[in-house]
């Protein structure tokens, strides 16, 4: 089917194709597309169940270690998505990951870890998702129990995208399109999505806060809060998300900002593009170009900076690094891809 602003990946033999606009750019698109690379054949994919709502502008990345295709965000022509979701491509089965907020409401699950002491309490917040339907706008009351100096630090797999009342910890990302993702292979056990950037369609007027744990551990998510700076409705941003996707169960999974341990980063944008760059503890994400508004219109928007973020699993946090390239003027561009080859060229 014709389509723009699509997102692919190559799973396996195939290349996976899912959601973008239409032919005139006027429909959301849902079902996804196969292309086997042997014999160049197009195959409408048929999922044994029913799958994420139409959208364009998503991001997806595939774990070959599970044959799994991890889909998230985009726009619908109503609302920026934060929903995640997880595809088999061995049983062709749709499965709806934690963090999964817009329109749902839910119970707080998750435990935070501190140092001593154990702090319980009750906060009552206001949910911000909003659905396919009506707006959430009810009242949330939700009870954590938590291990620190009265402080939630956990890092949480919530059911419902919001701020902590008491502190403004965020629990999972909002709602966004045209940002980026890739998926990094910490270890054999340990598998990663890394969001970066993006357009976002709700304030977020407090800095994160979440347990810092080390990336370095094969059983920890990677270094969590990072403050973020405030960012208005449909603005960009450069906020930094990571999803732990290592568990074969997709509601499971848990989100959590991620944190350097310094260097100047990239400006907020949308309509940028990611690679890793090697693998492992060692592995890079690197970004490249994109649009800020706050830059001007048209081409004056489009940007063609080269940053590298890295190592990822470095105990104390990845670095930030701008790379200075030759003729980074004709670098400028946006709603690109970038891919690593065989020869560790991009």
């Amino acid at each position: 089917t014709a389509r723009s602003n699509h997102a692919m990946a190559a799973c396996g033999e195939h290349l996976l194709v899912f959601g973008g606009w239409g032919q005139g750019g006027a429909t959301p698109l849902a079902a996804p597309e196969l292309l086997h690379l042997g014999t160049r054949t197009w195959t409408h994919c048929s999922t044994r169940n029913e799958g994420p709502p139409a959208r364009g502008n998503p991001t997806l990345v595939y774990s070959p270690r599970r044959h799994l295709a991890i889909i998230f965000g985009g726009w619908d022509k109503q609302q920026r998505r934060n929903d995640c979701w997880a595809l088999d491509l061995e049983s062709w089965m749709w499965y709806r990951a934690t963090g999964a907020g817009i329109g749902n409401t839910g119970t707080d699950t998750g435990t935070g870890t501190g140092n001593t002491g154990t702090n319980t309490r009750t906060d009552t917040g206001t949910g911000t998702g909003t659905g396919t339907g009506a707006a959430d706008t009810g009242a949330e009351t939700r009870s954590d129990t938590d291990k620190g100096a009265g402080a939630d630090t956990g890092i949480r797999a919530d059911t419902e995208r919001g701020t902590d009342a008491a502190n403004g910890a965020a629990v999972f990302p909002l709602g966004r399109t045209d940002h980026s993702a890739v998926l990094w292979a910490h270890s054999a056990q340990k598998e990663f999505m890394l969001v970066f950037g993006g357009s976002v369609s709700t304030p977020l007027s407090a800095p994160l806060s979440a347990s810092p744990v080390s990336a370095s551990s094969e059983s920890a998510a990677p270094l969590s809060a990072a403050p973020v700076s405030s960012v208005s409705v449909a603005a960009s941003c450069s906020e930094l998300w990571c999803l732990d996707a290592s568990d074969g169960d997709p509601a499971q999974w848990s989100w959590a900002p991620m944190l350097s341990s310094g260097g100047e980063g990239p400006g907020k944008r949308t309509s940028h593009a990611a690679a890793i760059v090697g693998s492992g503890k060692e592995a890079c994400m690197l970004i490249h170009g994109g649009q800020d508004s706050a830059q001007g219109t048209g081409g004056k928007s489009v940007k063609a900076d080269v940053w590298l973020l890295g190592p990822l699993g470095a105990a104390r946090g990845p670095h930030w690094t701008r790379l200075s390239l030759p003729s980074a003027t004709g670098l400028r561009r946006c709603r690109h891809s970038l891919v690593l080859n065989l020869s560790g060229e991009l």
